[in-house]
């Protein structure tokens, strides 16, 4: 997995139980690329299967809007959560 500084904003949402990648793996994703880290809790694996149902597309709606707000606000870019910047 490529660990250099995305050159746009972006942003990592994680799952406390995903299978895959572990929490500490998902915010070491985050302060490489300068991303914002989102833990939306226990979800599982994030992806197209997931189910996340309603609840899912609500939070997906709220994180491009967050990027999408990001890309006009230069100075936050490449900032992530630091709530969980003891998990690096």
């Amino acid at each position: 997995m490529p660990l250099a500084a995305l050159p746009f904003p972006s942003i990592v949402v994680a799952s406390s139980d995903d299978p895959f990648v572990t929490l500490e793996r998902a915010a070491a994703f985050a302060e490489a690329w300068g991303s914002r880290f989102v833990l939306i809790g226990a979800a599982g694996h994030i992806n197209s299967a997931s189910s996340l149902g309603p609840l899912g597309i609500q939070a997906g709606s709220s994180s491009l809007t967050s990027c999408t707000n990001l890309a006009f606000e230069p100075e936050r870019m490449c900032n992530h959560d630091r709530r969980f910047s003891s998990l690096h």
